[in-house]
């Protein structure tokens, strides 16, 4: 892959992965059920949560209006910048978060509309 693939190609690659996770996640889980293994269980996480979480976030939930899901996924998405330490990544979330609480408390019309 090129040292910066095109948005496109990235989801590509994540909607290939997660299909394909779906086809094989029974099997595996079967398999090493009782693993307590952190590499496995991480695998898991980043298949099953992070993934989906990363495909359906903009496209599915703030489009449809799914807004308090949207506000979850947005901390999901923080967690996982924490998680990773990625201390640039971990702002634009909380700023976001920290605005919406503000809005939410003042009752602001943005507010409203959301």
């Amino acid at each position: 892959m090129a040292a910066k693939p095109k948005p496109w190609r990235i989801n590509l690659i994540l909607h290939i992965t997660y299909s394909a996770w779906l086809l094989i996640k029974i099997k595996v889980i079967q398999k090493f059920q009782t693993s307590k293994d952190l590499e496995y269980r991480t695998f898991i996480d980043l298949l099953d949560n992070l993934i989906p979480l990363t495909l359906e976030i903009y496209a599915n939930l703030f489009r449809e209006g799914f807004f308090d899901y949207y506000i979850e996924s947005i901390f999901r998405l923080w967690c996982l910048f924490q998680r990773m330490r990625r201390k640039n990544y971990n702002k634009a979330p909380l700023i976001f978060l920290s605005d919406i609480f503000y809005w939410e408390t003042i009752e602001h019309p943005l507010f409203k509309y959301m």
